[in-house]
């Protein structure tokens, strides 16, 4: 099934996938083969398993093409007698979640995509992957440090770049926008865990994360409430712009710029002369977005 972004077309999904028979779940305690405590345990999972049953989590750095065709290629070429390392993924198991989707990656999703490629072709179906699973319940809110952290001490040893280390500045100021009545009045910020993806003009949870994470130095020059504030003032300073300065004239534009309207959203004016890329070169100085 497509997904679209909208919030009915989300609860449908939902309700579909809740009325599945009981018996088409994927039962994680019948794959663990060892328990190190009640809190984390590996499970031997199937490559169709791990694609329907672990989803990325929302932090996650994003994905580089050339590394997962390397990755693909080097499992599509394996000989029987080649002898390369065994693929451990590390997975969280949250509980709470409200989507019967419980299991998010924290580390590995390149090789996730990788299995994805080869799994479309038929190959590695049944191929049986390592996964080590730590339970941390609200892993993308309230105890979204704790993953954070669990996250760094997995990639001690590996070259990070800034915008790959989730910032807890940036989780904290996300959680903010959600529940702000002006930025989020319609809740244009769509948190579902299907693709992390929202048709514009509507902006998903992580493709906002990303924004800022990317651009984590420029705005820790400034305290939470004083973005919060430049936030608004860019906001209201798009809002209430003449189409004309902020469209081409196209057929599509006018259908975004009206939906924005009737969201009142207007942060994620992709197609626009002022989309997400630009306007958040002005978060020190919105006085200076003209």
């Amino acid at each position: 099934m497509a997904l679209n972004c909208d919030q009915d077309n989300e609860y449908e999904e939902y309700e579909e996938c809740n009325n599945k028979n009981a018996n088409d779940y994927f039962d994680l305690n019948d794959n663990i083969i060892d328990k190190m405590d009640n809190d984390c345990y590996m499970i031997k999972i199937t490559g169709k398993d791990l694609l329907h049953n672990v989803k990325n989590w929302c932090f996650n750095r994003a994905t580089d093409e050339s590394k997962i065709q390397e990755l693909y290629d080097i499992m599509k070429n394996k000989k029987d007698d080649d002898i390369t390392p065994r693929w451990i993924f590390t997975v969280i198991y949250d509980e709470t979640t409200d989507s019967f989707d419980k299991l998010y990656m924290i580390d590995g999703q390149h090789r996730r995509e990788a299995i994805r490629r080869l799994c479309v072709e038929n190959i590695g179906l049944n191929t049986k992957y390592y996964c080590m699973v730590y339970n941390i319940n609200n892993c993308e809110s309230d105890n979204q440090k704790k993953a954070i952290d669990l996250f760094k001490k997995i990639n001690n040893n590996k070259p990070l770049n800034i915008p790959d280390i989730p910032d807890m500045y940036i989780c904290d100021i996300i959680n903010i926008i959600i529940d702000d009545t002006t930025l989020n009045s319609k809740k244009s910020i769509k948190v579902n865990k299907i693709n992390f993806k929202a048709n514009n003009p509507y902006i998903h949870k992580k493709e906002l994360f990303n924004l800022l994470n990317e651009n984590v130095e420029d705005i820790k020059k400034i305290s939470t409430i004083k973005f919060i504030e430049n936030l608004k003032i860019i906001r209201n300073k798009l809002c209430f712009m003449e189409y004309e300065k902020l469209f081409v004239e196209t057929d599509d534009n006018k259908r975004r710029y009206n939906t924005a309207k009737n969201i009142d959203f207007w942060l994620n004016l992709k197609t626009s002369r002022y989309p997400p890329k630009v306007w958040i070169q002005y978060i020190l100085k919105p006085e200076e977005l003209v």
